[in-house]
């Protein structure tokens, strides 16, 4: 029933169009925040239910950032909160939902997308995606000899 959904890119910070923040920065915890919760409901939406989901940002000097969710009533929750200045990293996407696997990629990309037009500041890198629907267990039931 699962589908499953991995997505890795880049994200750059464009200088020259970062806007006045009171930091000076770019929020990256806000931002992961708003992503997994633009997911979430681009999900729910369509009545899909949630099993596994997480979402980081990692910069460039070992700081990282995460957002996860364990069942779709649940609130997305910081697992990794970061305060270290964002120049760039790497944005990853796990997502485990009872759904189609293109169906869930599509909200994934969506919420991406409309993410991506709020924050003029940031620029995609090259995206590798996998979505799929792993293939039925078949668990080796071995019984001991009494």
């Amino acid at each position: 029933m699962l589908g499953w959904v991995n997505v890795q890119t880049e994200l750059k910070i464009i200088a020259n169009r970062a806007p006045l923040l009171p930091c000076g920065t770019f929020d990256r915890n806000l931002w992961l925040m708003q992503l997994t919760q633009k997911i979430r409901a681009n999900l729910k939406r369509r009545k899909i239910e949630i099993a596994h989901f997480k979402t980081s940002l990692a910069g460039r000097v070992r700081d990282l950032s995460a957002v996860q969710m364990t069942h779709s009533a649940h609130e997305p929750e910081v697992s990794r909160f970061s305060d270290v200045a964002f120049g760039g990293g790497q944005l990853l996407i796990n997502l485990r939902a009872e759904g189609d696997p293109d169906v869930l990629l599509a909200a994934v990309l969506k919420a991406m997308s409309e993410c991506l037009d709020r924050a003029p500041e940031l620029k995609l890198g090259h995206l590798h995606s996998e979505h799929f629907r792993p293939g039925q267990p078949v668990p080796t039931h071995r019984v001991a000899k009494f």
